[in-house]
């Protein structure tokens, strides 16, 4: 019995043991720390800079709210805002707002004081007192044409014939004129009920006596030309004498009898607009003319002519010019203007390390800001409006150059005076690409007559010429120069070269990007790494070394064939950000040397052109609506 005893107890022991063991190694292995993870990098937060802008975008339609905000469409993106008592328009940009109809674009304003538009995204809806517009209908694509007294909408959609919604553009029916060959965008509804449509191609004005259910042609008295053709009718007005008046392409024409007989009133006509009073006002070749007596007489008023009119609540009279202007009036005789401004296109963008931020707009000029900062924005005085500008940098003294279709131009004043340097006028000697190390040096590529050298600021200039060691013709290309002085040119052909004494020898260092790999952008990180992107497949290779001529480049990304990468920017981190030319909001960010990207949009639905870091680290983006700050995590 004792033996047993001890030998269960032997046992126990041992049991014990080897339970205490394995909680040990289980303990051990709970304490053991994981691999660390990388924390997510949060997204860019983009917020448009206040400025620069322009007084040239195509403005075509105007509303104001019962709070008397204004809002402004035309043939750009979104809205031109602006709220009373504040001076500068705001630029209002909704990411599902879409673009409007080229043919039609209008804010009708419905008797319960909402706002409506219709775009390539739906209908959409600014309920009054609010400021954002909601989508409606993401389905209905059409533009509006008309709003009645009970609050009905309607819609000429072209081929499609007319559409009409009884509950606020929530879903509509089609109330006829679909025909192949009809072109329907102009519709007004009379006092007793009658339809009225005009034809934009050669069909003329069409009625309807019973709500859409047939359609009568109602053109007795409108000439046709030698062939038959009817003029194209643009534009329809009704007065509260239900008397119709069609804006043609071959003047204002009225019908005082619903719609049977037509005669003439003006040549030419461009718009109409009739207000609550029954005064007429006709925008006719740089002219307003305004009757009182239902066209039976005309007075010209001393304003250009106007393309869009609306009336608001007080009565008074707002009108827009085809760009720039806002016309205001309290009784109809004597108006004022002033300008309506909108985001510039930027494509390109620089820093004066002494001074302000330069920002160019496409076909619009160049602007400066104030000094140190991205406010303050002012248009240079030098017509370069008329010029396609195509590269523009700062030197290390603060030197201004520009390029553009022609010559190269220098200021030391920061743009308050300008001198051509002319040593690269001619179509095969346009400027293409420039940079400036941080002796002063200039280097310029040229469309086919290779790239030049200044040691002087540009008085004189040296053709530099090919090494052994490069393969490829010396010429125009993406240049960008490093903190080391290094200079690199990216070519067709997947070719990068690379000179490290200021152009006299280069080196070939990209041995293995495809030959069919057009390089469009590049950028240098802080450990010398190059990367570069290409023009067509959105692809960007990378350099495993600071040698980049001694080792495989690695391709880090690879997009949509057409699709280029426009811009490569690369922050004192080594973060890596790209944009694309893929559509709208298309920039992406990297934090580890491009394994990984994700796109970094938030706050940031335009068309990006253009990316900058500045020496303080900011960075920004030249859109196609403006320019945009991003702030980073």
């Amino acid at each position: 019995m004792f033996i047993l005893l001890q030998r269960n107890r032997r046992r126990l022991l041992q049991i014990g043991r080897w339970i205490v063991f394995i909680m040990i190694l289980a303990n051990s292995g709970c304490n053991r720390k994981n691999p660390v993870q990388p924390e997510p990098i949060g997204p860019i937060d983009w917020s448009r800079v206040n400025g620069p802008f322009v007084t040239n975008k195509p403005m075509a339609a105007i509303a104001t709210t019962s709070n008397r905000d204004f809002w402004i469409r035309g043939q750009f993106l979104g809205f031109l805002k602006h709220e009373q008592n504040e001076k500068p328009w705001q630029y209002i940009m909704q990411k599902e707002l879409g673009t409007p109809s080229p043919v039609h674009i209008s804010i009708l304003k419905h008797p319960s004081g909402d706002l409506y538009t219709g775009s390539s995204q739906g209908v959409f809806r600014l309920r009054n007192g609010s400021t954002s517009w909601e989508n409606v209908n993401s389905g209905f694509t059409y533009p509006l044409t008309h709003i009645d007294s009970k609050g009905m909408i309607y819609s000429g959609s072209g081929l499609d014939g007319i559409y009409r919604s009884i509950d606020n553009g929530n879903s509509w029916e089609s109330i006829g004129l679909k025909h192949p060959y009809y072109y329907i965008f102009s519709f007004v509804v009379s006092s007793s009920g009658e339809f009225f449509a005009g034809d934009l191609t050669w069909y003329g004005l069409f009625r309807s006596s019973d709500t859409g259910r047939t359609w009568n042609f109602i053109n007795r008295g409108i000439p046709t030309n030698q062939i038959g053709m009817l003029p194209e009718v643009h534009k329809l007005a009704i007065n509260s004498k239900s008397h119709v008046f069609a804006v043609t392409t071959r003047g204002l024409y009225v019908s005082r009898d619903n719609g049977n007989n037509w005669s003439g009133l003006l040549y030419p006509a461009s718009s109409i607009f009739i207000t609550s009073d029954d005064r007429i006002f006709v925008g006719s070749n740089n002219k307003l003319y305004r009757s009182i007596d239902d066209g039976a007489s005309w007075t010209v008023l001393a304003l250009p002519t106007i393309r869009a009119f609306f009336q608001d609540e007080l009565g008074e009279l707002w009108g827009i010019s085809g760009q720039k202007y806002l016309f205001h009036s309290v009784d109809g005789e004597q108006w004022s203007q002033a300008e309506v401004t909108a985001p510039a296109d930027i494509r390109i963008l620089a820093k004066n390390p002494q001074g302000p931020m330069l920002a160019v707009s496409s076909g619009d000029g160049v602007f400066l800001s104030a000094t140190n900062s991205d406010t303050g924005w002012s248009k240079l005085p030098h017509d370069f409006a008329q010029k396609n500008i195509n590269v523009a940098a700062f030197s290390p003294a603060g030197d201004l150059f520009v390029a553009t279709e022609d010559n190269l131009f220098r200021s030391k004043d920061n743009g308050k005076t300008w001198s051509p340097l002319g040593a690269f006028s001619g179509y095969f000697a346009r400027v293409y690409s420039l940079a400036i190390n941080q002796k002063g040096y200039l280097f310029v590529g040229t469309y086919s007559q290779g790239v030049f050298r200044s040691t002087d600021d540009g008085g004189t200039w040296t053709p530099l010429k090919e090494s052994p060691e490069v393969s490829t013709q010396l010429r125009s290309g993406t240049m960008i120069i490093d903190a080391e002085g290094n200079l690199y040119i990216g070519h067709h052909g997947g070719s990068v070269i690379k000179s490290s004494d200021d152009g006299n020898r280069w080196l070939q260092i990209s041995n293995n990007i495809p030959p069919q790999a057009s390089i469009w952008s590049l950028a240098v990180n802080s450990k010398g790494r190059v990367f570069a992107g290409t023009q067509s497949g959105a692809q960007i290779f990378r350099s495993l070394a600071r040698e980049p001529e001694k080792t495989p480049w690695k391709k880090v990304f690879s997009g949509l064939a057409g699709i280029t990468i426009l811009d490569i920017a690369i922050d004192e981190e080594d973060h890596i950000y790209f944009c694309t030319n893929e559509g709208p909001a298309s920039v992406y960010r990297s934090t580890d040397l491009g394994e990984t990207w994700t796109k970094s949009n938030e706050g940031l639905s335009e068309k990006v052109n253009t990316l900058f870091i500045d020496a303080k680290g900011a960075l920004y983006a030249g859109t196609a609506q403006g320019l945009f700050k991003g702030a980073r995590d």
